[in-house]
């Protein structure tokens, strides 16, 4: 069965092939992203979408190989160093700017200030300086204070070489600071977009743990004017968030306690009736409702409840990929599920539901399709 294509999907195909077209210009995600007034590691995610498709609309073997041919070579570029030359006047093999800021230097306090940060490494500096002293531009007391500042530079050598070191850490500390600073930003950004149950994956995708991200995540309450309302927006989503939460674990009790209504049949609640409920990944959703129990909002009853009902499934986590899906083997009473079937299936999960692909919701939903209960929205069919 064919239909309308995802949002995602659309947007992935876009960008991959806009991403091969340009031979992998960064100039494209400026223009998605103005485009769809979505961040970069959001285009980023709709590229990694549409390349791990293995069902139509998907690359070709030949976009495939392109891309990976792209990718190798950047990542080729970016791995060489590139060392920038020295912009100021040179002459006979001497950085005359140099010399001269040595020169209307009055103070040994002043000049080790400099030293530490300057550029130029002590020996690099000592280079520069016998360079100057052969070149007959200078006179005798200029000569003379030259040397003086080689003496005085060797004295404080360790004092220089150790705060540069410092100077450096510091540097390195105050611009990875800055850079998980945006990172954060750029997560929270994703978060409003694709709703707090995702949290966690995304989190996942930037490469950092949660920890982390809570950890960093008040620094931005006294930040840029961006940051701030990034912070208050994510905490006014994961205040209604807790709400829902504290709806749900009860609503969860009473399905496990007595059964759900489904199409007008009494059945037992199961994991993919849970994942109908939240998107929340059950070992957060645990981890959370924990908490709502030394709160005492539900009672160590209820949240056992919920904790002995993932453990029916805890074999049933394991992620299936499309080819996995598609060879996947059910059957009810001897009728197995069609490939067809299973297609509806694979994309009812990711694209309705929009969760992932795990063996125990995957077997729910055959289990719903070959009984005719699994009700789907047609268009949504890729």
């Amino acid at each position: 069965m064919a239909g309308k294509i995802t949002e995602k999907t659309l947007r992935g195909k876009e960008a991959f092939e806009l991403y091969i077209k340009n031979n992998g210009d960064q100039s494209i995600y400026t223009y998605l992203t103005n485009k769809y007034g979505v961040a970069e590691p959001t285009i980023r995610g709709y590229i990694t979408h549409y390349k791990n498709r293995v069902i139509s609309p998907k690359p070709t073997k030949e976009e495939l190989e392109l891309y990976e041919e792209i990718v190798k070579i950047k990542r080729t570029k970016i791995g060489k160093r590139v060392v920038s030359s020295y912009q100021g006047e040179i002459t006979n093999n001497f950085k005359k700017d140099l010399i001269t800021d040595f020169l209307n230097i009055k103070y040994i306090k002043e000049l080790v200030a400099y030293a530490i940060t300057s550029p130029y490494a002590i020996e690099e500096i000592f280079k520069n300086i016998d360079s100057a002293i052969n070149y007959s531009e200078y006179n005798e007391e200029e000569i003379n204070k030259l040397n003086k500042i080689k003496e005085v530079m060797e004295i404080n050598r360790k004092l220089i070489n150790d705060e540069r070191r410092i100077n450096v850490r510091e540097k390195f500390t105050s611009i990875k600071n800055e850079k998980n600073i945006n990172l954060i930003c750029d997560i929270l950004e994703e978060v409003l977009i694709e709703g707090i149950e995702n949290l966690n994956p995304i989190i996942s995708s930037y490469g950092i743990s949660r920890n982390k991200f809570d950890s960093s995540l008040p620094k931005l309450a006294n930040g840029t004017e961006l940051e701030q309302a990034l912070y208050n927006q994510y905490n006014i989503l994961l205040l209604n968030e807790n709400e829902l939460l504290e709806q749900n674990y009860l609503y969860m009790v009473d399905c496990i306690t007595n059964g759900i209504i489904k199409n007008g049949i009494s059945t037992y609640f199961n994991l993919l009736d849970y994942f109908r409920m939240t998107k929340i990944n059950p070992i957060e959703f645990q981890r959370r409702g924990y908490k709502l129990m030394k709160n005492n909002i539900i009672t160590r009853r209820e949240y056992e409840s919920v904790c002995n009902f993932f453990k029916l499934y805890e074999n049933s986590l394991r992620l299936l990929s499309h080819k996995e899906a598609l060879e996947y083997y059910y059957s009810i009473s001897g009728v197995p599920v069609t490939k067809e079937q299973k297609e509806m299936i694979i994309n009812y999960i990711e694209n309705e539901l929009g969760i992932k692909l795990y063996t125990g919701v995957f077997e729910n939903a055959c289990d719903e399709a070959l009984k005719n209960m699994l009700v789907t929205n047609n268009l949504a069919y890729v």
